[in-house]
């Protein structure tokens, strides 16, 4: 197991988007409608939602995170980065208006106010393919990540040494673990962690990972 430096108190700063489909954003989202930014580094990926799809399967965290990494580990360059892919891959099918800049599913509460959230990031001249996963609570940012931690930092850390990738620990300020970068060919990883419960030391859990330009 990999000694991590434990985040300080405060989770990382998030917020919710109001749901809504614009003609430079296509997005899918659950009843309770939402589409967050978790981290800095996951910002680019993350889009605002409309209607979650009737196929979406029903996925728990630790589910959809295997169908994540299972994606990523068939990557040799963002050039194969694809919907279609991903539908094959993850039995996920991520609405997309022609034109919009972004797409997303959000799942269905997966206890204790946590969603998951799928973002897919079409090629454009502003920004190379890209994707991400994040987990975000409906109203609690204090809320315990146990839930959503049934693959915790070091699950997705090893999986990606496994596939070849390269870590570098990026620190914050204070030496704090910021996040964790993950680079083979042309793809970096970002992965942002938090403590299973903010404010405590113990257990890391990943609040996002997905792909930089």
């Amino acid at each position: 197991m990999t000694r991590w430096i434990r985040l300080p108190g405060a989770r990382l700063a998030g917020l919710f988007l109001a749901c809504a489909a614009t003609a430079s954003a296509g997005c899918a989202h659950s009843s309770p409608p939402s589409g967050p930014t978790r981290a800095e580094e996951a910002d680019a990926m993350t889009a605002p939602g409309s209607d979650t799809p009737a196929d979406t399967p029903k996925l728990t965290a630790e589910e959809i995170g295997r169908r994540f990494l299972a994606l990523l580990a068939g990557l040799e360059s963002r050039d194969q980065l694809s919907l279609d892919r991903i539908r094959e891959v993850m039995g996920i099918t991520i609405p997309h208006q022609p034109g919009a800049l972004r797409a997303g599913v959000a799942s269905d509460d997966l206890g204790d106010g946590w969603h998951y959230v799928l973002n897919y990031v079409p090629e454009s001249p502003s920004s190379a393919r890209g994707i991400a996963l994040s987990f975000v609570n409906q109203g609690r940012r204090s809320a315990s990540m146990e839930p959503v931690c049934g693959l915790g930092l070091d699950a997705y850390h090893n999986a990606l040494l496994a596939m070849g990738y390269q870590d570098v620990a990026i620190p914050g300020e204070i030496g704090e673990l910021r996040s964790v970068r993950y680079h083979k060919g042309d793809i970096t990883i970002s992965i942002v962690p938090q403590n299973v419960r903010p404010g405590e030391t113990g257990r890391l859990c990943v609040e996002s990972i997905g792909t930089l330009n």
